[in-house]
């Protein structure tokens, strides 16, 4: 079952990537790499001009069910005759030796790949990787969401059989080709990651697993009364069933396994019915019932049918349609001027609609150029940008919006149409004033994807500083993202993370997430520091839904430097999807070294995300013990 495709080499394209690739997918039984297993393993060597050298995939035996063969299709009789991991696992190890992993949630891939290899007892390439959904990210593309089909799309490539390992590598090889090509002509920094391997150990096995719940949460369960699918259950104590036994039940009859009790548990599963822990304690307050796991067992044999998310009125929850004003729709990038001033600039813009960018990206509708812009490097890089491929970009040149009033008429516009060789021309480019600009107008592709539907797009939501908008009640697992200017010298912020009491005092030293302690004990946090200028943290607000219980996100600053020579970190808040719910951009900072980025808390059952941007004079340390965290 194992097929090995040698490719014609035809003349190199212009581009240089500077690195070889191995582009990979893999299809699981699962989502945890230390307990499921791979059924379908794809690899496509690419040289360092992007042609294609070799292809490979093969079927691989998991020696147990497949799991979600709705998702991926591969039954047991499919794998009839496959062979195991520890057979093909000196193919894997030859194809990506020397080579940069690239895939699409590179770390999942990742994972797997080196957890299968390490039980084969075969050493795999431990350098870098490339995610290309951290790549997308980080070119700000004008696309709704950033799954693999959402960009196949966006590229126009078909895809013919979506989840089949070899398939989706033929889809991101071309897709991963135009997001190069974007990031080259942007001089977008590459979002590059090392191979970790610590980043596979396991997390302890009595937590739940994760799964993305297809269905629409029920109302409250009464005993005696079936259980419906999407239900949310926790278990808690010492059980007779074990307790991996019975999440892999619950989860194959439609349960979503918690950690922790709130509002949202529909029951608690115990040893016996009079357990008197924490959780069951919890769980009688808010009148969760509590069974037992023999009840658990029986009651699995009868689970009714639950409302998929995607086929109730209106499709799962969108986000808020945000306000609109005459920036709506550009994103804007502020160069120049002293921070004050391109600070008062870049809220004005996002009052007035705009989406404020920090990095030049190809995604940039408009400039604002502001005295002292002439040294900053992507002046050049945008006139690059226009000249290159003009046909295929918004024109730069005459988008350059000036914002008057007050202090801020200062704004100088400078044309953009000149090369790196080329005398910047004496003419100016046309000035337009905010209050007159208008959306850009985008006109339909002429030609579109045969087998994929264009994707809705949904704006984000705009906060300003100590603005605050409720989170809907029905999405409860979230990614915020902070990014940064990566333009040189590169500065890389400790992105830190609280969860906290009501007096914002963490629970304790272990819920300081930091770049030594990235995950809380029950995983319900995560911080992700892997790719420069950019930190992400994922969490779900289910299982942070504690009294008083609230999380926190800041940023500290070392060797001196201070906010003011940072600029401004964007925060985006986006669902498990990648769908962008809200944007905010923040630097009030001046000469802190600290920033208090954001904080979410709740007002009864409904979550509230606040965009701060309070700045400090202290350093981590300081910043960490504001919050409780003993540092010593």
């Amino acid at each position: 079952m194992s097929v090995m495709s040698p490719m014609p080499v035809s003349a190199p394209p212009a581009t240089d990537f500077g690195d070889t690739f191995a582009i990979v997918d893999v299809e699981t039984t699962g989502l945890r790499s230390q307990e499921d297993r791979i059924v379908q393993v794809a690899i496509s060597q690419v040289d360092r001009h992007g042609r294609l050298e070799r292809h490979w995939h093969t079927l691989v035996d998991p020696g147990r069910h497949p799991g979600p063969v709705h998702i991926h299709g591969i039954t047991p009789e499919r794998l009839r005759g496959a062979p195991s991991f520890h057979q093909v696992a000196p193919v894997v190890a030859e194809m990506l030796a020397g080579r940069v992993i690239v895939a699409h949630n590179a770390a999942f891939d990742w994972g797997f790949l080196y957890a299968e290899s390490a039980r084969a007892a075969q050493t795999i390439s431990g350098g870098r990787r490339l995610c290309t959904l951290a790549l997308a990210r980080r070119l700000d593309l004008d696309v709704p969401d950033f799954k693999l089909a959402t960009l196949a799309y966006w590229a126009r490539i078909e895809q013919q059989r979506a989840h089949d390992a070899s398939d989706d590598v033929r889809v991101l090889h071309s897709v991963f080709l135009k997001l190069m090509d974007h990031a080259m002509r942007s001089a977008v920094a590459l979002p590059y990651s090392m191979n970790v391997e610590r980043s596979t150990l396991p997390w302890p096995t009595a937590l739940a697993p994760r799964i993305n719940s297809p269905w629409e949460l029920p109302g409250a369960w009464r005993p005696g009364s079936p259980l419906v699918q999407g239900m949310k259950f926790v278990i808690t104590g010492g059980t007779r069933v074990p307790r991996e036994e019975l999440y892999r039940s619950g989860i194959a009859a439609g349960l979503i396994p918690m950690n922790a009790v709130s509002g949202r548990t529909r029951f608690l599963v115990c040893g016996s019915a009079d357990l008197r822990t924490n959780k069951a304690v919890r769980a009688r307050e808010l009148g969760v019932p509590v069974i037992t796991d023999l009840e658990f067992t029986e009651l699995l044999g009868s689970v009714s049918p639950g409302v998929r998310l995607d086929d109730r009125p209106g499709g799962r929850a969108q986000p808020p349609t945000a306000p609109r004003g005459a920036l709506t729709g550009c994103r804007v990038l502020v160069l120049g001027g002293p921070h004050h001033h391109a600070a008062a600039v870049r809220e004005e813009i996002a009052g007035l609609g705009g989406r404020v960018a920090v990095n030049l990206t190809t995604s940039v509708s408009h400039l604002v150029v502001l005295p002292g812009a002439g040294n900053d490097p992507r002046l050049e890089r945008a006139g690059h940008l226009v000249r290159l491929d003009a046909g295929s970009l918004r024109p730069l040149a005459h988008r350059v919006v000036e914002i008057s009033g007050g202090a801020r008429s200062s704004a100088v516009p400078v044309p953009l149409g000149g090369g790196p060789a080329d005398p910047v021309p004496a003419v100016q480019a046309p000035v337009v004033q905010a209050t007159a600009v208008q959306a850009p107008v985008v006109q339909a592709p002429a030609v579109q994807a045969p087998a994929v539907q264009a994707p809705a797009r949904a704006e984000a939501t705009i906060l300003s500083r100590g603005w605050v908008c409720d989170l809907p009640i029905e999405v409860n697992r979230w990614e915020l993202f902070v990014g940064w200017t990566t333009v040189a010298p590169a500065v890389e912020l400790d992105v830190v993370a609280f969860v906290t009491d009501a007096d914002e005092k963490v629970l304790s030293d272990e819920y300081f997430l930091f770049y030594n302690n990235l995950g809380t004990p029950a995983r319900d946090v995560r911080l992700d520091l892997g790719s420069s200028g950019e930190a992400r943290l994922s969490f779900d607000l289910d299982e942070l839904a504690q009294p008083g219980v609230r999380m926190i996100l800041g940023a500290s600053l070392t060797d001196g430097r201070t906010f003011g020579q940072v600029g401004p970190v964007e925060l985006t808040l986006r669902d498990r999807a990648g769908r962008p719910w809200v944007r905010a951009v923040l630097d009030a900072g001046t000469t802190e070294t600290s920033l208090l980025l954001a904080e979410f808390y709740q007002r009864g059952e409904i979550w509230r995300l606040r965009a701060v941007g309070q700045g400090y004079e202290e350093d981590l340390a300081g910043f960490a013990r504001r919050h409780g965290v003993d540092v010593g």
